[in-house]
């Protein structure tokens, strides 16, 4: 963005503005909005700001000419410290069991400890299979997300790892070769596939919280208040009819 028109910073509302703003579609914030290509919505935290007549305006002229309208939202903050401190704890825990799984099998011989470690791979490549599917279709239910997150990220760490040892204890095995590497790389991606998922999670949430915070006390185009009631009338009868649509587009 090279610049952005600001309404409340060029209109304070504190000046005698009344002859600028006296008819809706001359006033500065249409023939603004009339040159621009894009209209930032950006919410407040107590209240809605549709619940101003003229914000509503705004709103309604941008559809009415065809703008792109968005919603600013606060960069993904809030929650990550905690999901980076989770991701640690599992990497480690996952890490410490691989290696206990790993060194505490005990077969009569090699070839069977070599098969216990395939054995314990397959079966959590099932787990780690189930939470793919279970991170697509959970998309829409926060905690949800998160907790098919943790546990797809723990299980693909635990398989990662478990090549990894197992690698310095079976590389002299005749069946471990150059395709034991590929499946190691496939672990790890998914492993950075939850990660990615999770941030994906995050970033939901907050752009969840700002349409929140745009619907919260929001009564109506008609239930709108204005500092002068003429103006407040005068943008009913612009709007007319469209009413019912532009409460639709709110909500």
């Amino acid at each position: 963005v090279r610049a952005a028109w600001c309404c409340i910073l060029a209109n304070p509302q504190n000046l005698a503005i009344s002859d600028l703003i006296k008819e809706p579609r001359t006033s500065p914030f249409a023939l603004a909005l009339a040159g621009a290509s894009q209209l930032m919505v950006v919410p407040t935290r107590k209240t809605s700001i549709y619940r101003r007549i003229w914000c509503i305006y705004e709103a309604f002229l941008a559809v009415k000419q065809g703008k792109t309208v968005f919603t600013a939202s606060a960069p993904v903050s809030q929650g990550v410290l905690r999901s980076i401190a989770v991701g640690v704890v599992l990497s480690i825990t996952s890490g410490a069991i691989a290696h206990w799984s790993v060194h505490t099998i005990d077969a009569d011989s090699i070839e069977d400890d070599f098969n216990q470690v395939l054995c314990v791979v397959n079966t959590s490549f099932y787990f780690l299979a189930f939470a793919y599917l279970l991170s697509i279709i959970s998309e829409r239910l926060n905690w949800f997300s998160a907790l098919v997150n943790c546990v797809g990220f723990a299980v693909a760490m635990f398989c990662a790892c478990v090549w990894v040892f197992s690698f310095f204890v079976f590389r002299k095995h005749p069946t471990w070769n150059a395709s034991h590497l590929k499946t190691e790389s496939w672990f790890v991606m998914s492993g950075c596939y939850f990660v990615a998922n999770e941030y994906d999670r995050l970033r939901a949430a907050g752009v969840m919280r700002e349409s929140e915070a745009l619907k919260a006390g929001y009564v109506g185009v008609h239930g709108a208040e204005a500092s002068v009631e003429a103006d407040r009338v005068r943008i009913l009868e612009e709007i007319g009819h469209k009413a019912r649509s532009v409460n639709r587009s709110i909500n």
